[in-house]
């Protein structure tokens, strides 16, 4: 029984061994199996043809185009279009002012690489200035004042296309690719127009940043020694780059720069704001130009006019806005503040448009510890002409009005010419009125209020123009900027 027992037992390790031999070689067989083939996944460019400007039936050069062959095995190998392996043809030569293309085929897997068929431009330059780099996520593209420049041949002229256009105009070959802001992180967007790929890299960020921000409130320019730093009514406004808007408390650490020790102009002090989150993290300077002066020292403080806030018309709103006033200080120092500055105040009860002429305006400075200076401007007020009417015609020599109402002066060959008692009635918008002898004006050429022309060639007349000594028939046009007012014609007869 137990011989029996042992050599059950053999059998069984037997029998184990023979399975066990049996799974490692069904093992090895499967190590063994044969790899698969590798084929070509895809073609992409690498770089792009170094001319991509022809003219039509040119041939397209291949110099400079690179592409990228990427395997299914992960592999990748760059080939230039010279490689017999490539399949290559060009379309659209013929056609003027139309993007063509190299068409590359390699094992199934297609790329195609633009050129421009035409014969105004030449080169295209892209200016990615205002393309927004920082998105949040759901964001769209934001092409701000980017733009492109295409170079006209022959010339150094271009025209201008904003990229926020691009998409609509026909015949540009414009494309966006590469670009999505679901998920966070850097990416780089592809963008093409005409014979041009640009490749510009972007960040999406997971919340909104602060994009710009803008200061609110007139700083303080002008400071007494030893005074410390007025914030004043300062505020920062600031925008997101989803477009939200908020307000900011300007405080004095905020602040660096600032010294009132010392007199001096021009200093220079600056702003700081970095916001919790902003675009590439950065921090917002803003500078500011402050004088620092010795106020008992102030020897004049002048107006300094910006060009025409001192002219004015019947009926305008006082416009000053842009003008400064100039304080001198001993030793040479002056300062420049601001007319809307909150130490400068206008006396309105001075400024009066109502009448045409010439006034007085009153402007007052008010120093740090109060001291007053004042300043008398002048400012005009012109009153415009709303009508014209010639006076007294009859005393003109040798008068005589027509039904039509065109008037004649009869003369004897020589004769005195002269508009006798004549003169044109002026009214204005402010109600006034003014009166110009013809005479005078005529014998004044220069500053003429009223327009006087020797037809038909419509010659300024002057005293020196009339010719008295032959018989002759002439006209003259008595006028103003807002039309003719009479037609005199003088005749001379023998």
């Amino acid at each position: 029984m137990k011989e029996k027992n042992k050599k059950l037992i053999v059998l069984l390790l037997i029998t184990v061994i023979a399975v066990s031999s049996a799974v490692a070689m069904v093992v090895i067989f499967r190590s063994e199996d044969k790899p698969q083939p590798v084929s070509v996944s895809s073609l992409s460019v690498k770089s792009y043809l170094t001319k991509k400007y022809y003219l039509p039936n040119e041939q397209v050069l291949f110099d400079g185009c690179v592409l990228t062959v990427n395997y299914s095995d992960g592999k990748t190998e760059d080939v230039t279009l010279s490689d017999e392996r490539l399949s290559v043809r060009t379309t659209g030569t013929a056609v003027d002012e139309k993007v063509g293309f190299v068409k590359v085929t390699l094992d199934g897997a297609t790329v195609s690489v633009p050129y421009m068929v035409s014969t105004k431009y030449d080169q295209v330059t892209f200016d990615s200035e205002g393309l927004q780099t920082v998105y949040t996520v759901g964001n769209s593209v934001a092409w701000g004042a980017s733009k492109f420049d295409i170079k006209k041949r022959g010339s150094t002229s271009a025209t201008t296309v904003r990229a926020s256009a691009a998409a609509g105009k026909s015949g540009y070959n414009f494309s966006l690719e590469g670009f999505s802001t679901e998920i966070p992180g850097v990416y780089k967007m592809k963008i093409t127009f005409m014979a041009e790929v640009y490749e510009k890299e972007y960040k999406v960020v997971g919340h909104s940043f602060v994009k710009s921000v803008a200061l609110s409130g007139t700083p303080r320019t002008v400071y007494l020694m030893g005074e410390e730093l007025d914030v004043g009514n300062l505020k920062i406004m600031t925008e997101t780059s989803t477009g939200e808007t908020a307000e900011v408390e300007v405080t004095k650490d905020m602040f660096s720069g600032f010294d009132t020790s010392e007199v001096g102009e021009n200093k220079a002090m600056k702003l700081f704001y970095k916001p919790t989150l902003s675009e590439d993290d950065k921090a917002f300077e803003i500078t500011f130009n402050y004088t620092v002066y010795d106020e008992n020292r102030i020897e004049s403080v002048d107006f300094v006019a910006s060009a025409g806030e001192l002219n004015y018309y019947v009926g305008d709103k006082i416009k000053l806005s842009q003008s400064k006033l100039r304080v001198k200080f001993a030793g040479g120092v002056t300062a420049e503040i601001s007319i809307t500055d909150p130490s400068v105040k206008i006396d309105e009860s001075t400024f009066d448009t109502s009448k045409g002429g010439r006034y007085k305006l009153k402007i007052i400075y008010t120093t740090p510890n109060g001291t007053e200076f004042v300043n008398e401007t002048e400012y005009v007020v012109t009153a415009r002409v709303v009508k014209m009417e010639v006076k007294n015609a009859e005393s003109m020599k040798g008068f005589y009005r027509a039904a039509d109402g065109k008037v004649t002066l009869a003369y004897r060959a020589g004769d005195t010419f002269g508009f006798g008692d004549a003169y044109v009635l002026v009214t204005y918008d402010d109600g006034s009125e003014a009166q110009f002898n013809l005479q005078e004006q005529l014998e004044k050429e220069d500053d003429r209020m009223v327009i006087l022309l020797a037809m038909p060639d419509r010659k300024k007349l002057t005293a020196s123009d009339i010719d008295m000594t032959t018989q002759r028939e002439n006209e003259i046009y008595i006028g103003w900027a807002g039309g003719k007012l009479l037609e005199v014609v003088y005749v001379i007869t023998a």
